[in-house]
């Protein structure tokens, strides 16, 4: 089986370099380092009650009216999975096979995930012209913000393309797993067609990305669809304790917004101001490009900064936010360095 490498495995960048300076400083992901302190804002005891019993019908719904109220939509059109990941794993065994247009370059795993379960997959631009080309009927990917370089397409000029794609028996499948920084350009504030399906992730704004719970948003009929084909006790008691309390916390959200857009601004300025070129970005992460982009990823490796860096596009980096004030001058004294 071929290994299927992401950001954050510090396992395998440690293995291949062993030599490295510690402790690692991981740039690799989109994933909050300020995560949400549910250790601080659940009593002991809740942790201890939510960890040590299996989750109810009551927990599932706590916790997806709480959902329901931060998305500002109805409960019967969520469903959870243990991740978006194992969401966008899923759905494609849902349908039929069909040809699949996946905008891109973007997270490799969708274009994997369809091909996997039989259907077509055929690669796009990321550009809005690029959806007047794809013919009626078929399944389109679409991943906004997107990942790796934070592009978007104008919501709404999104949504009028869903309405009149779906109402000729088209599919779009819409990864937000980063649209919480973003939340008034989600395609979930419009009243959405039942051929519109939207995933979104507790994991990267709310830093909560080992607690595996992602989110689906579709019509209730296929809600009820994927909640019988799930497995039974599919999302820990813990977890839905823990997202329940946190998406309902308004002042760490607001705040939160806040401190990561001022942060992400201090890494761009950094970034642009060491000569790099800003190709996009969201508060979580930016992607850049330069003359040196292969000889900047194996100096900061060396150092024990991971950042993500991708075969098709070998000349661009990915970082994203220093977790630390150490962190941030640990970069900004190699980003300086003339051997660069």
């Amino acid at each position: 089986m071929t290994p299927r490498f992401h950001g954050g495995d510090l396992h395998h960048i440690k293995q291949t370099y062993p030599d490295a300076h510690t402790p690692w400083v991981d740039l690799s992901t989109g994933i909050n380092p300020w995560g949400y302190p549910w250790m601080e804002k659940l009593s002991s005891e809740r942790l201890y009650q939510a960890g040590n019993r299996l989750p109810g019908d009551n927990d599932y719904e706590r916790c997806r009216q709480a959902y329901a109220r931060y998305l500002n939509c109805t409960t019967e059109k969520l469903v959870f999975g243990p991740g978006s990941q194992a969401l966008l794993e899923k759905l494609p065994a849902l349908f039929p096979h069909s040809d699949v247009y996946v905008l891109g370059p973007t997270y490799q795993e969708h274009g994997h995930s369809w091909d996997r379960m039989g259907h077509t997959v055929h690669f796009l631009p990321y550009t809005a012209e690029s959806l007047s080309m794809i013919p009626a009927g078929k399944i389109i990917q679409i991943t906004t913000p997107n990942n790796p370089d934070g592009a978007t397409i104008e919501p709404a000029q999104l949504y009028a393309f869903a309405l009149s794609y779906t109402a000729k028996n088209g599919i779009l499948v819409i990864d937000e797993a980063f649209m919480d920084l973003t939340p008034e350009n989600s395609l979930i504030n419009y009243d959405l067609p039942d051929g519109v399906f939207v995933l979104r992730s507790l994991g990267k704004f709310f830093g909560l990305a080992g607690l595996r719970l992602g989110v689906l948003h579709a019509s209730p009929g296929f809600c009820q669809r994927m909640i019988s084909l799930s497995a039974l006790w599919n999302i820990s008691t813990l977890t839905l304790e823990i997202a329940t309390t946190a998406v309902a916390d308004t002042a760490w959200i607001t705040t939160t917004h806040k401190t990561l857009a001022r942060q992400m601004d201090r890494l761009c300025d950094l970034l642009k101001g060491s000569g790099y070129l800003l190709v996009g970005r969201t508060d979580l992460y930016c992607f850049i490009t330069g003359d040196n982009i292969p000889e900047l990823f194996y100096h900061l490796a060396q150092a024990g900064i991971y950042t993500r860096r991708f075969n098709d596009r070998p000349d661009h980096l990915r970082f994203g936010l220093p977790p630390t004030e150490a962190a941030f001058d640990r970069l900004n004294t190699l980003l300086q360095d003339p051997l660069l």
